[in-house]
């Protein structure tokens, strides 16, 4: 069996597919029914709104799009990727926390909420991991 070896582009497709699943739920459905009924709780889903829900899918579609064109892109600079891996592992630990906070406040549901939470946390670690290594030899 040969080796598993992880790249900065496996990192940022991981994080860019995620990142815009994210947004494209949020842009394209901004009353959120799979959203309420897999993560909110309570009177969540009406404070969230139809703006908040298509801003932040606006922003992580961006993000997303940002992410998978620069794993596709075999000439990026090596220091813009380890900058946009820096960037990416900021964006999955704050929305990682984000989502854990709710999970405290009893906004958002234990189950889909968790999951989210060890979604983001695998991610986050991995670009950070990537995005601040020594070069590879």
């Amino acid at each position: 069996m040969g080796k598993c070896e992880i790249k900065d582009k496996h990192v940022l497709w991981a994080s860019g597919v995620a990142l815009a699943a994210i947004g494209a739920g949020n842009v394209m459905e901004p009353t959120q029914p799979t959203m309420e009924k897999a993560f909110l709780t309570g009177d969540t889903a009406k404070a969230w709104g139809t703006i908040g829900a298509r801003a932040t899918g606006i922003a992580c579609v961006s993000l997303g799009a940002r992410d998978m064109i620069l794993a596709a892109n075999e000439d990026a600079i090596a220091k813009t990727t380890r900058n946009a891996l820096r960037v990416a592992g900021c964006t999955h630990a704050a929305f990682g926390l984000w989502v854990a906070d709710g999970i405290r406040r009893k906004e958002i549901q234990n189950a889909g909420g968790g999951a989210a939470v060890g979604v983001h946390a695998v991610l986050a670690a991995a670009a950070l991991w990537r995005g601040f290594r020594k070069e590879d030899k």
